[in-house]
């Protein structure tokens, strides 16, 4: 799906605030990666599991839920540089 732009005019909210609240959204997303990534799944914590495939499968899991958020600030990026684009 493409992204929907907001059509900037004299009645709507400027450009630069526009772009201002997509650059505040990246950023606590950015902030959101960084806290996710802290929380890699560890072996030590799936160590009692004898076939080890719930380690297999938190990883998988933390993995899905890292490009979730990261697809989502990309495209939030991508919103406020066209954005900026436009005139």
């Amino acid at each position: 799906m493409s992204t929907i732009l907001p059509i900037v005019n004299n009645n709507g909210t400027s450009r630069e605030e526009l772009i201002q609240l997509r650059r505040n959204v990246r950023e606590g997303l950015d902030h959101a990666l960084n806290e996710l990534r802290l929380m890699y799944p560890h072996g030590r914590d799936y160590q009692t599991d004898p076939t080890g495939e719930q380690f297999k499968l938190a990883q998988k899991q933390h993995d899905r839920r890292v490009k979730t958020i990261s697809d989502l600030r990309n495209e939030i990026q991508d919103e406020a540089l066209a954005l900026y684009k436009t005139k």
